[in-house]
């Protein structure tokens, strides 16, 4: 059937005074319902669908939420859902509700929260000195509005240079341990996007102690602290003072392409005999086993991923060849 488009839906519901579900059902009721244009189940009709307050056009536009955002100073996800818990997901007039998830409802507008806010996230390395030991700590600040000294370019390279001092600080040796590093203090669900796990008292800790968060601390983070991309600074940082991974640490280590790698033969042959079926298991078998490999009793060196050595690189053709068919047929 040739509905109408998501849009025009929503402009005719507004003209017609449709503002929630129950009027939604008494006006599917009506002879008068246009059913050959709009229809009966759009949630499961219209690609675009979100919510149904999206749908009869409750939530403010863009421009309007974003500026109650500023008005309100609300820095961040966490304190914009503190702000919806205290005010009912509605503002102080009543003239349109807050959506829960303002990432989806403005997906083609949507740049995050700091774009959003106008608060920017900036970070200080500071070492805070305790009775018996010292412990470095990574403090969040939000700076508003920076439009010089912090914008741009020069907001990521401070950032990078307060994440370098640091990751040396805490004699991390390698990429995989400061992966692993990172892991053990940010809790994220890979297949939700939205799901932190964030323990019981962690938002009450932030209220408490103020706007500098110390980082890392076993009970809190900030979800926009995952997605500023500290886990990968060899993405995020290049182009902003990004010169490898020695560099960021502080170690002498040797790259990876340098290391004298255990033969190609011997690594397939180990590989092969663990019948794992893609990268993706190799690579959580390399990541339990922390790259300790024995082949008849003898050590072996291979990397996470040997796909992307130098050394191997005349020998390498695919995973299946690598870690040999071991799906079922």
């Amino acid at each position: 059937m040739n509905f109408w488009p998501y849009k025009k839906t929503k402009q005719y519901l507004l003209k017609k005074g449709i503002k929630n579900f129950d009027d939604w059902n008494k006006f599917k009721e009506f002879k008068s319902f246009p059913k050959d244009s709009i229809p009966l189940n759009p949630e499961q009709h219209y690609k675009e669908w979100t919510s149904w307050e999206n749908f009869f056009g409750l939530y403010p536009t863009f421009g309007e939420f974003k500026k109650y955002i500023r008005s309100n100073n609300i820095k961040n996800s966490v304190e914009y859902f503190q702000h919806l818990g205290k005010n009912l997901r509605k503002n102080e007039n009543q003239k349109f509700i807050l959506p829960a998830k303002p990432q989806y409802v403005y997906k083609n507008k949507w740049k995050g929260w700091e774009e959003t806010s106008g608060y920017y996230i900036t970070l200080k390395f500071i070492i805070f000195k305790g009775r018996h030991s010292n412990t470095p700590r990574l403090v969040l600040d939000y700076k508003k509005n920076p439009r010089i000294i912090l914008s741009g370019k020069n907001l990521y390279e401070n950032r990078f240079k307060e994440l370098r001092k640091y990751a040396r600080y805490i004699d991390v040796k390698n990429q995989r341990q400061w992966i692993l590093h990172f892991s053990s203090i940010i809790n994220h669900d890979p297949h939700d996007e939205d799901s932190y796990y964030i323990k019981e008292n962690a938002l009450e800790d932030y209220y408490l102690y103020g706007k500098a968060i110390d980082f890392p601390q076993p009970d809190f983070y900030l979800p926009e602290l995952y997605k500023l991309g500290l886990s990968n600074p060899a993405r995020t940082f290049k182009g902003y003072g990004w010169k490898g991974w020695n560099d960021f640490l502080g170690t002498t280590n040797l790259e990876r392409n340098k290391k004298t790698w255990s033969s190609f033969e011997l690594a397939r042959k180990y590989a092969r005999m663990q019948k794992l079926k893609n990268r993706t298991e190799w690579e959580k078998h390399f990541r339990t086993n922390k790259g300790n490999f024995f082949l008849e009793s003898k050590k072996l060196l291979i990397p996470q991923r040997p796909d992307r050595v130098v050394f191997y690189q005349d020998k390498w053709n695919n995973w299946k060849d690598f870690l040999g068919d071991n799906k079922k047929k």
